[in-house]
């Protein structure tokens, strides 16, 4: 399935596969790294507008 999926990206002109995989999961990091991905060296930053869960923004917004 991986193999069709990267022969159909390559057939409409994609050249590079990028994908996010949380800290700490190891069991995918390790499936991803079978088939040769790499480590890119990226951090990413995110910051709630809201709380988890939360109707009320008004908390985050004061971050």
């Amino acid at each position: 399935m991986m193999a069709a999926a990267k022969d159909r990206l390559r057939t409409n002109g994609v050249v590079k596969v990028q994908l996010t995989v949380r800290s700490g999961n190891d069991f995918v990091l390790g499936f991803y790294e079978h088939l040769r991905y790499e480590d890119a060296t990226v951090r990413v930053r995110s910051k709630w507008l809201t709380q988890p869960g939360s109707e009320n923004s008004s908390a985050a917004d004061a971050r």
